[in-house]
């Protein structure tokens, strides 16, 4: 592999950050070669969750990066989760992350034959490794080469209404609208089932947690 220089990307952009966040960045591996980012906007600009990203993306274009890492800063990261998403040398690759509210599962989707994304089951990915999805919340915790940003027209992130319908519309966020340019763009997005994320409530969601979650849901309905 070529030499790298990281961009270690946190999109904060409300001032404060989780200590247990904190706590797991100092102690993360890191490669020789990186650069810490967090957004910056002109003075009074209406900041959202998709102009942190564009700007991170920017910063890291002006820096001559080669790679980016998005990190969210309410999760609780392991201390090989760098080495592990560059061991895949994918243009995109991301850890698993759970959800912190209810159902817990991670966001992995799949595009459906009516053009609809559905979640991929639980079988695929508890097995491990590294499987392939058509949209997931990326930007969690993900790793892109830059040239994808290269080959995907500007604003790489942004939130989208979509009609349904006469009457319907739905939402798009910019983690699953971005999963979409980039599939465009000809690119395949990984997720590395493996490498675990704790995504912060007043604890850790995990996979241990999904599980009790889904007993205690069976259970439930069987007393119903």
């Amino acid at each position: 592999m070529s030499e790298i220089k990281l961009a270690i990307a946190l999109p904060c952009h409300e001032g404060h950050v989780d200590v247990r966040f904190m706590d797991s960045f100092a102690i993360m591996e890191k490669p020789f070669d990186w650069v810490y980012m967090r957004p910056t906007f002109p003075q009074n600009f209406p900041a959202s969750l998709d102009d942190a990203r564009n700007s991170l993306v920017m910063q890291a274009f002006e820096a001559e990066c080669t790679h980016i890492l998005m990190m969210d800063t309410d999760q609780q990261y392991p201390q090989d989760t760098i080495a592990r998403l560059m061991s895949h040398n994918k243009p995109i690759v991301r850890a698993r992350v759970h959800r912190r509210y209810p159902p817990f599962d991670p966001i992995l989707l799949r595009r459906h034959e009516n053009g609809l994304c559905v979640h991929i089951p639980d079988e695929e990915w508890m097995k491990g490794g590294l499987v392939e999805v058509d949209a997931t919340g990326v930007c969690a915790c993900g790793l892109f080469d830059m040239q994808v940003f290269e080959n995907i027209p500007y604003p790489w992130f942004e939130t989208v209404r979509k009609e349904l319908n006469d009457k319907e519309h739905t939402i798009i966020g910019e983690d699953v609208r971005f999963c979409e340019k980039a599939q465009e763009a000809g690119y395949q997005i990984f997720v590395d089932c493996d490498l675990e994320v704790s995504h912060l409530a007043t604890f850790g969601i995990t996979q241990k947690f999904y599980n009790l979650y889904k007993a205690a849901r069976g259970a439930e309905t069987r007393t119903v």
